[in-house]
Order: structure tokens, then C-alpha cells, then sequence
């Protein structure tokens, strides 16, 4: 399952900045060697156009869900130069229960599904939470991927892989540590900009027809015409819920 770098781990590798924030007293993790907990992630969106030129029209849907997925974040790196006061800590998404549910269908009656629908493992899924005592604001970003069931017209079969990754908003650090908060934001093909450095929340899709979808949501049609493709348009509703405690 071939997929782009997810946005957490690029943003872990590449972003561990939080925006500015009053500087205040904030509560110590100097204790803390991990954080455990759980989190819901969704998107669900769906478009339709006419095909340039055929008289016909596709339609495509993505709803994607990982709901109690538990997180263990065991590895705790501590930033340094610009990055210092900034606490990160990683690990894997070690189960869930995670549903897909995307269709693709012509108006002359071809179509096809990617689906999913298990309790466990992921085939790959990672989350990492930022902490900025500095500032007293933090981050948290998770990531899963499946490996999902084909059925219908062969030739709408583009891959068998798809995944979810979701960023949420700055929030202040509590003062026991517990890390429970939740977003809406909107979904994109790529978050814009970075946002676990500029505290803006999102639900990024990929593999299977996100491509194609959001060739149709920003376009209107197929083939996309001119320069309305840029992949960093709102083209559905996310939702991303956590709750984290350390230890």
C-alpha cells in the first residue's frame, strides 16, 4: 500500500513549533513519560458533476471513521534551539474500531466500492502530542491507514489503500495534564499551510478516490479544466475528538 507521508509524521519531523502564546506558569512534564488515551476521527463528504462532453455524470462519496482508537504515546523527545520548551510525544495507534464506506458510481451504471468495517490494529497508524510549556499550549495529531475491500466495475479500481489524518487546535495545557478536547474542522486532500505550527485544525484524506474526489469537489466536472485543481480547499466535514492522561 503505496500512500504519501502522512501529515503527522511530516509534521513531527518537520514542525515542532507552537504558535506564541501569553506567557504564564504552566504545569510540568518533566514527570511525564507518556501519555495513553483515545481518539475519534472522521471524514464524510460527497460530489457529483457531469463528465465534459459524454452527457453523463460521476458521483463520488468518502466516509471514513476510526472511533476508540487508543493511543500510546511512549516516546518522548524534548525539542531543542527554537524548539525549546517543546515536549513531544509519539507512538502508534495500537487499535480501534475503523469503517469505510466509499462509493463511486457513472450515471450509466458502472460503480464500485472501497469498504471496511474491523475492530484491532490498523494496517499503520501513529499519533504524537506537542506540548509548548513555554507558551502552555499544545497539539495533538493522529494518523491510521487500511487496507480496504474492492468490489464493482473493475476499471474504477484505482487501490486498495486508504488513510485519515487529523491535526487539532492550540489548546491551553491543563493544569492536571489531561489533554481532552475536540474539533470540527473541514476536511481537505492536503491540510493547508502547516498546522501544527500555525494551530489550524484539519482532517486530511488519502488513497483510494481522494484524488478523484477532489478533482470533482473543486472542479464541478471531469476533467477538471483549467487551474481549479489545488488540493487545499475544504472538501468535507471532519471531526476529531481526544482524550489523553500521563503518566
Amino acid at each position: 500500500m503505496k500512500l504519501r507521508l502522512p501529515i503527522v509524521i511530516g509534521a513531527v519531523l518537520a514542525s515542532l513549533a507552537i504558535a506564541p502564546a501569553a506567557a504564564s506558569a504552566c504545569a510540568s512534564v518533566a514527570g511525564v513519560h507518556a501519555f495513553t488515551g483515545h481518539a475519534y476521527v472522521s471524514f464524510i463528504g460527497s460530489a457529483s458533476g457531469p463528465i465534459t462532453g459524454s452527457g453523463g455524470s460521476e458521483s463520488i462519496g468518502i466516509d471514513r471513521k476510526g472511533a476508540n482508537l487508543e493511543l500510546d504515546l511512549n516516546h518522548r523527545v524534548r525539542g531543542k534551539g527554537k524548539y525549546a520548551g517543546t515536549y513531544i510525544f509519539s507512538g502508534k495507534v495500537w487499535a480501534g474500531t475503523i469503517s469505510v464506506d466509499d462509493a463511486f458510481s457513472y450515471s450509466e451504471g458502472d460503480s464500485g466500492e472501497e469498504t471496511y468495517s474491523g475492530n484491532g490494529a490498523p494496517a499503520f497508524g501513529g499519533a504524537s502530542a506537542f506540548l509548548d510549556t513555554a507558551n502552555c499550549r499544545y497539539v495533538v495529531a493522529v494518523n491510521f491507514g487500511v487496507d480496504t475491500k474492492y468490489s464493482g466495475q473493475g476499471s474504477l479500481r484505482v487501490g486498495t489503500g486508504v488513510s485519515l489524518s487529523a491535526v487539532g487546535d492550540h489548546d491551553k495545557i491543563p493544569g492536571n495534564l489531561h489533554l481532552i478536547g475536540g474539533v470540527g474542522p473541514d476536511g481537505y486532500l492536503t491540510c493547508p499551510g502547516d498546522p501544527i505550527l500555525d494551530g489550524n485544525p484539519c482532517v486530511e484524506i488519502d488513497g483510494g478516490w481522494a484524488n478523484d474526489f477532489t478533482e470533482l469537489k473543486e472542479c464541478g466536472s471531469f476533467p477538471p479544466e483549467g487551474n481549479c485543481v489545488t488540493g487545499e480547499k475544504p472538501i468535507g466535514d471532519g471531526k476529531f475528538l481526544w482524550v489523553l492522561k500521563p503518566h
